[in-house]
Protein backbone atom coordinates (compact mmCIF):
# COMPACT_ATOMS: atom_id res chain seq x y z
CA UNK A 1 0.00 0.00 0.00
CA UNK A 2 1.47 3.33 -0.62
CA UNK A 3 2.36 5.54 2.03
CA UNK A 4 0.70 8.79 2.22
CA UNK A 5 1.06 11.94 5.14
CA UNK A 6 -0.74 12.16 8.16
CA UNK A 7 -3.47 14.74 6.61
CA UNK A 8 -4.41 12.31 3.62
CA UNK A 9 -5.01 9.12 5.95
CA UNK A 10 -7.11 11.95 8.06
CA UNK A 11 -9.04 13.03 5.46
CA UNK A 12 -9.57 8.92 3.78
CA UNK A 13 -10.46 8.16 7.56
CA UNK A 14 -12.72 11.01 8.03
CA UNK A 15 -14.65 10.96 4.77
CA UNK A 16 -14.87 7.67 3.21
CA UNK A 17 -16.53 4.54 4.26
CA UNK A 18 -13.90 0.88 5.18
CA UNK A 19 -13.53 -0.66 1.27
CA UNK A 20 -10.94 -0.87 -0.95
CA UNK A 21 -8.27 1.09 0.38
CA UNK A 22 -5.96 2.20 -2.63
CA UNK A 23 -9.52 2.89 -4.49
CA UNK A 24 -10.46 4.92 -1.36
CA UNK A 25 -6.85 6.94 -1.57
CA UNK A 26 -7.23 7.53 -4.93
CA UNK A 27 -10.66 9.12 -4.78
CA UNK A 28 -8.72 11.32 -2.01
CA UNK A 29 -6.00 12.39 -3.78
CA UNK A 30 -8.39 13.39 -6.45
CA UNK A 31 -10.63 15.67 -4.17
CA UNK A 32 -7.51 17.21 -2.48
CA UNK A 33 -5.88 17.77 -6.25
CA UNK A 34 -10.24 19.25 -7.44
CA UNK A 35 -9.66 21.40 -3.95
CA UNK A 36 -6.75 23.04 -4.95
CA UNK A 37 -7.83 23.45 -8.53
CA UNK A 38 -10.91 25.25 -7.23
CA UNK A 39 -8.42 27.55 -4.96
CA UNK A 40 -6.57 28.22 -7.98
CA UNK A 41 -9.67 29.54 -9.51
CA UNK A 42 -10.95 31.21 -7.04
CA UNK A 43 -7.12 33.34 -6.83
CA UNK A 44 -8.04 33.82 -10.60
CA UNK A 45 -11.39 35.69 -10.10
CA UNK A 46 -10.22 37.68 -7.39
CA UNK A 47 -6.92 38.88 -8.93
CA UNK A 48 -6.98 42.50 -9.98
CA UNK A 49 -6.92 42.97 -13.77
CA UNK A 50 -3.81 42.63 -15.26
CA UNK A 51 -2.08 44.04 -18.00
CA UNK A 52 -2.21 41.51 -20.66
CA UNK A 53 0.89 39.15 -20.68
CA UNK A 54 2.70 41.53 -18.19
CA UNK A 55 1.28 40.05 -14.72
CA UNK A 56 3.86 37.73 -13.85
CA UNK A 57 2.05 36.03 -11.12
CA UNK A 58 -1.35 36.08 -12.74
CA UNK A 59 0.38 34.12 -15.52
CA UNK A 60 1.93 31.60 -13.03
CA UNK A 61 -1.65 31.03 -11.95
CA UNK A 62 -2.45 30.34 -15.31
CA UNK A 63 -0.27 27.57 -15.56
CA UNK A 64 -1.03 25.88 -12.50
CA UNK A 65 -4.66 26.26 -13.25
CA UNK A 66 -3.51 24.02 -16.15
CA UNK A 67 -0.79 21.72 -14.43
CA UNK A 68 -3.50 20.76 -11.91
CA UNK A 69 -5.92 19.75 -14.46
CA UNK A 70 -3.68 17.89 -16.14
CA UNK A 71 -3.03 15.80 -12.95
CA UNK A 72 -6.64 15.51 -12.26
CA UNK A 73 -7.00 13.85 -15.84
CA UNK A 74 -3.64 11.77 -15.42
CA UNK A 75 -5.34 9.89 -12.06
CA UNK A 76 -8.90 9.77 -13.15
CA UNK A 77 -6.77 7.97 -16.59
CA UNK A 78 -5.60 5.32 -14.12
CA UNK A 79 -8.94 4.91 -12.17
CA UNK A 80 -10.29 4.20 -15.32
CA UNK A 81 -7.73 2.50 -16.87
CA UNK A 82 -8.31 -0.16 -13.59
CA UNK A 83 -12.13 0.06 -13.69
CA UNK A 84 -12.12 -0.67 -17.22
CA UNK A 85 -9.84 -3.35 -16.74
CA UNK A 86 -11.73 -4.73 -13.74
CA UNK A 87 -14.47 -4.01 -14.45
CA UNK A 88 -14.48 -2.46 -11.02
CA UNK A 89 -13.57 0.72 -9.81
CA UNK A 90 -13.02 -0.58 -6.30
CA UNK A 91 -9.23 -1.65 -7.22
CA UNK A 92 -6.43 0.75 -7.86
CA UNK A 93 -2.75 -0.37 -8.53
CA UNK A 94 -1.14 0.82 -5.15
CA UNK A 95 2.35 1.10 -7.25
CA UNK A 96 0.40 2.76 -9.98
CA UNK A 97 -0.66 5.36 -6.91
CA UNK A 98 2.85 5.35 -5.55
CA UNK A 99 3.89 6.32 -9.15
CA UNK A 100 1.52 9.63 -9.48
CA UNK A 101 1.82 10.56 -5.85
CA UNK A 102 5.35 10.81 -6.19
CA UNK A 103 5.59 12.77 -10.00
CA UNK A 104 3.03 15.07 -8.70
CA UNK A 105 3.98 18.78 -8.29
CA UNK A 106 0.96 19.25 -6.19
CA UNK A 107 0.56 16.37 -3.53
CA UNK A 108 3.91 16.36 -0.55
CA UNK A 109 6.35 13.41 -1.44
CA UNK A 110 7.85 11.59 1.37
Amino acid sequence: MAKFNSETVAIKEQYLSAGDKEASTAIVIRQKLATQKDEINQTIREYPRPITACDEQFNLLLEKRVSITQEIIRLERIIGQVASENNSSDEVDSEQLKAFVASSAFLPHQ
